[in-house]
C-alpha cells in the first residue's frame, strides 16, 4: 500500500492518451521478462517494445507540431469546435447544448467522450460566443468538471440561469475572464494570431437578439485564417461589414447553422472562404441549414461540410495557408 500511495504522488501525464495498439506493446513487454527465457532474451524483447512504445508517444508530447487543428464537432443541434493551436494547447469555441434539454446532458454525454477521444486533458481558452443554450451548456459543462485555463466571451451579461450559473463556476473555480471586442487589438494565442471583430463594444445590441451580440473572430496562422462567425445575423453582418474591418478568411465556420437569416451575399464576398463547415444537428426540427444558404455558399464555389451530414469535421492548417479537410470522427452524439 505504501508504494502504491508513493506512485499516487506522481505527476500525471495529459499530453498522451494511450490507444489499444500501446496497451498491447506494454503488455507484451510485461509478458516478455516476466515468461521468456532465457533472461537476456527476456530483457532484449521488453526492450524492443518499450522503445517502439516510447517512439509512439513522441508525436503526442510534440502536440501541435505548427499546425493549425479544427474539430467542428458532431454534438447535435449547437456549435462546439475544438481549436488545436500550433503550439499544442487547446481551445474550445462554444459547447453545444439544446434549450430543451433541462439537465443539460451534452458536457457528460457528448462533448466530454469527444475531447477524451482527441486526446485532450486540458482547455486553455474556453470561449462563449453567446449565451444561448446551444452554445453554452457544453461550456458550463467543462467549467465546472474539466481542467481550465482562461475564459474567454464578448463580456454581454445575461440574466438566463445557465448564464449565471456559469459566472458563478468561474468565480469559485478561479478561471480568469478576459473580454474580447472589436476595440481590442489583434493579440497572440497558442501560436496564432487572434483578431476581435465583433461585437463593436461590450454593449448589448439595439435590437435585443442575442445572436447579434455574438463573438466573431479570425484566427491566423501562416498563410491560413479561419473566421468563427457565431450566430451573426444578417443585420449584424451588415453592421460588421460598414465598419470597414478585413474579414478574408480561407475558412468560415458559418453563423447560426445555416439559417437563411445570416450569410448574405455581401458578407460570403467579403470573406471569400474556400470551405465552409456548418454546425447542425441531423434531421433538426428547425431544419437547417437553409437550402437557400447551402445554395449561396455553394455558387461561390465554397466546399461545404456539414455535421448533420459528414459528423464532426477535421481541418488541419500548416503555415502555408492551404487546409486539409477530412471526416475520420463520425458522430459524437
Amino acid at each position: 500500500d505504501a508504494v502504491i500511495l508513493y506512485l499516487a504522488r506522481a505527476p500525471v501525464v495529459t499530453f498522451y492518451t494511450p490507444e489499444r495498439l500501446d496497451l498491447l506493446l506494454a503488455c507484451s513487454a510485461l509478458f516478455a521478462v516476466t515468461f521468456l527465457r532465457p533472461r537476456r532474451a527476456a530483457l532484449l524483447a521488453s526492450l524492443l517494445l518499450l522503445f517502439v512504445l516510447a517512439v509512439r508517444g513522441i508525436p503526442a508530447a510534440g502536440a501541435g507540431g505548427g499546425l493549425l487543428r479544427l474539430y467542428f464537432l458532431s454534438v447535435g443541434q449547437g456549435d462546439a469546435a475544438l481549436v488545436g493551436l500550433p503550439d499544442g494547447k487547446w481551445m474550445l469555441v462554444d459547447g453545444g447544448g439544446r434549450a430543451s434539454e433541462t439537465k443539460a446532458r451534452v458536457g457528460s454525454r457528448l462533448l466530454l467522450p469527444a475531447l477524451r477521444r482527441l486526446g485532450v486533458r486540458r482547455i486553455d481558452y474556453l470561449v462563449l460566443s453567446h449565451e444561448h443554450p446551444d452554445h453554452l451548456q457544453g461550456i458550463l459543462y467543462l467549467a465546472g468538471n474539466f481542467e481550465v485555463g482562461e475564459f474567454w466571451e464578448s463580456g454581454i451579461h445575461s440574466n438566463s440561469r445557465e448564464y449565471r450559473q456559469l459566472k458563478w463556476v468561474l468565480a469559485a473555480r478561479g478561471i480568469p475572464v478576459r473580454v474580447l471586442c472589436a476595440a481590442l487589438p489583434p493579440f497572440a494565442a497558442g501560436g496564432a494570431l487572434l483578431e476581435p471583430l465583433w461585437p463593436a463594444t461590450s454593449q448589448r445590441p439595439a435590437s435585443g437578439d442575442a445572436n447579434d451580440s455574438s463573438l466573431v473572430f479570425r484566427l491566423r496562422h501562416g498563410k491560413g485564417s479561419v473566421l468563427f462567425a457565431g450566430d451573426l445575423t444578417a443585420d449584424a453582418e451588415r453592421q460588421l461589414l460598414a465598419r470597414g474591418v478585413g474579414l478574408e478568411s480561407s475558412l468560415l465556420k458559418v453563423a447560426h447553422h445555416g439559417s437563411r437569416h445570416s450569410s448574405t451575399d455581401p458578407f460570403l464576398e467579403a470573406v471569400s472562404p474556400r470551405v465552409a463547415v456548418i454546425s447542425a444537428g441531423y434531421q433538426n426540427p428547425f431544419h437547417l441549414p437553409a437550402l437557400s444558404t447551402v445554395a449561396r455558399l455553394e455558387k461561390r464555389g465554397i466546399r461545404v461540410y456539414r455535421t448533420d451530414l459528414d459528423g464532426s469535421v477535421q481541418a488541419v492548417c500548416g503555415a502555408e495557408g492551404g487546409w486539409r479537410v477530412s471526416t475520420p470522427w463520425g458522430h459524437f452524439n
